[in-house]
């Protein structure tokens, strides 16, 4: 293991009397051991059968010697350099894996490092105060590193990846089949309902693998988030076109032209695009028309057919509104070709803050003065791209939207390797987003386009060896 700094945990004044503790000293040889035990206790199996528990009860009665219980301060020092040491023995671990490869990417950032050992051992110290009161006891500690005691560590057993804390009784569903199963794992459409359906009216109808076909609508809200497939039952009033690659543009002739005939003579929907691209995916939806007819014929005999399409150009930076309860913001994206993301904004009303302890009467009588409107966060979508949108906009996008469809090309087996990779071909590896991930427990991450390289099985088997499973924040479009 790397060395770990000499420190010394001196002890707090007590509140309740004068009297102080004998100071509690901890070696680095100390929280070595600790460190290899907790590293065992998490990685379960012949690791937890190779500990050595004399050791650790000799480090544990010194570091209790003359008290009982270490306080707050005590504690959070001594578990705060606890996961320090945990973080820098994996990444000095022989063996490759996950756990080890971010590690190793941690520890080159020291800022990184220490932000990821603060959260790891906030949840060990969680396990460890039994009671929870906030303080440590002796028996508490020899009982956090009995064997017997594995099972309990089975919530933050993931922090070896430093996962976020699993929110127990709230998992996101991963999506249920919406049709019947058909051979293999991609062609199925999947349906997500938002946990906060009856307020958001957000549910998620679709398709998403790489290089095969990418579409997500939005039933409720009459939007579909590019154009990799057209379902007839849901078509969409708007479409927003992240990029022109064909997984994500082949059904665009088809959305772009909604029934026109008969009594239904709805008008076109609204494509969204990347200014660039908007002179040739007009040319698409033309020579989709051609070969529908048949014979040659000129723009305008299409258009006299078969009336235009509605195609809005638009660039990083747009606002744009859809209606008058949902507006549209315009992001860049990094890919191999012209592309864009989208936010999507919901208009809201509430009181003005400083009428929050007015009369319920006057409220009611100047509600309309008094109130004002603001648009909420609700959804966003990469498209394809690269980390660096994240690495970019972390707070503009991870602190404003609740629900974040990011694509996730990539597993990030090899990190180093998919590094490369994935900035080679514009897309974003697990293991780039993970850290994302572990910082903003309360958005919901719904994870798309998985190469076809990946079985659903293949994805999920991950997961399980690597991350104690999907995180609880984390929805797989499978």
């Amino acid at each position: 293991m790397v060395a770990l700094l000499p420190f010394v945990l001196w002890a707090c004044s007590n509140n309740n009397n004068n009297n102080k503790r004998p100071p509690l000293r901890a070696t680095p040889q100390d929280v070595q051991t600790l460190a290899s035990a907790t590293v065992a206790l998490l990685q379960g199996g012949d690791a937890v059968a190779a500990l050595d528990g004399a050791s650790r009860r000799d480090v544990v009665g010194r570091i209790f010697e003359g008290s009982e219980r270490l306080d707050e301060a005590e504690a959070e020092s001594l578990f705060s350099e606890l996961a320090l040491e945990v973080v820098r023995a994996l990444a000095s671990a022989p063996e490759t894996n996950a756990a080890t490869a971010y590690a190793r990417r941690l520890v080159r950032d020291e800022g990184a490092a220490e932000r990821a050992a603060r959260d790891l051992a906030r949840k060990l110290l969680a396990v460890a105060d039994s009671d929870a009161d906030g303080q440590v006891s002796s028996r508490e500690l020899q009982r956090f590193f009995d064997v017997m005691r594995v099972a309990p560590l089975d919530d933050v057993v993931g922090s070896l990846q430093l996962l976020p804390e699993h929110l127990k009784g709230s998992a996101f569903a991963q999506g249920e089949e919406w049709h019947a199963r058909v051979p293999g794992d991609a062609h199925v459409l999947k349906r997500w309902v938002a946990p906060d359906f009856k307020k958001s009216r957000l549910s998620i109808v679709g398709i998403g693998r790489s290089a095969d076909a990418s579409a997500y609508y939005l039933p409720e809200l009459g939007i579909v988030l590019d154009a990799g497939l057209a379902v007839k039952s849901l078509e969409p009033r708007a479409v927003l076109l992240s990029h022109a690659h064909r997984d994500h543009v082949q059904a665009l002739p088809g959305l772009a032209r909604r029934a026109r005939f008969g009594e239904d003579k709805r008008p076109p929907a609204r494509v969204y695009l990347p200014y660039q691209i908007e002179p040739l995916a007009r040319r698409f939806c033309w020579a989709e028309a051609v070969l529908n007819f048949g014979r040659e014929q000129t723009p305008q005999e299409t258009i006299d057919a078969l009336g235009d399409v509605d195609l809005r150009p638009v660039r990083p930076g747009d606002h744009f509104s859809l209606d008058d309860k949902l507006s549209v913001r315009v992001f860049g994206a990094t890919h191999k070709v012209p592309a864009v993301a989208y936010g999507l904004y919901e208009r809201r009303k509430r009181l003005d803050p400083a009428y929050a302890g007015a009369d319920p009467e006057f409220i009611k009588r100047n509600r309309e003065q008094i109130t004002h409107y603001y648009e909420d966060g609700l959804l966003f979508y990469s498209g394809d791209t690269t980390i660096g949108m994240l690495e970019t906009n972390e707070l503009e996008i991870l602190g404003e939207f609740r629900y974040v469809v990011h694509e996730c090309t990539f597993l990030g087996i090899r990190p180093d390797d998919d590094d490369q990779r994935a900035a080679a071909t514009g897309h974003t590896h697990y293991a780039q987003l993970h850290p994302f991930i572990c910082r903003h427990p309360n958005t919901t991450f719904i994870l798309v386009h998985f190469s076809t390289r990946y079985s659903k099985e293949d994805v999920l088997n991950f997961f399980d060896s690597n991350y104690a499973g999907r995180p609880s924040n984390v929805v797989l479009w499978l």
